[in-house]
């Protein structure tokens, strides 16, 4: 069994570890990280995440979301509309008609509750 000095002197950095070296081809464990993070990030931003942004009462998130909100968030609410509240085995027209009455109800909603965040938000200062 190796002792911790021993175990230490044989954790020397290999010079092709440097993380201010750039590599794209993945030869560093930097440039491993990094493609493995490339290869990820886009997984990384869940659809939950994106819902909850658009759809957080809380105000500073509100006022940011009427100025910065992308269609992407909008997307992914839609998504989760699909995955949770669309039943299973449902013909495609009936899933399709049942999608479109969903979202339509949703964005009707989130537009009424913006418009009276906004109100409110003007009433309070």
């Amino acid at each position: 069994m190796e002792s911790d000095t021993e175990s230490d002197s044989n954790d020397v950095l290999d010079p092709g570890d440097n993380i201010e070296v750039v590599d794209s081809v993945g030869h560093t464990l930097t440039g491993r990280i990094m493609l493995a993070w490339k290869a990820s990030r886009v997984d990384l931003l869940y659809d939950f995440d994106r819902a909850a942004f658009l759809f957080s009462p809380n105000r500073t998130v509100q006022e940011y979301v009427v100025k910065n909100y992308a269609q992407a968030d909008k997307d992914a609410a839609e998504r989760l509309i699909a995955k949770w509240l669309l039943p299973e085995g449902t013909l495609e027209t009936e899933r399709s008609r049942l999608m479109a009455s969903l979202v339509t109800t949703l964005w009707k909603e989130w537009g009424e509750f913006l418009t009276n965040f906004i109100l409110f938000a003007l009433v309070l200062k």
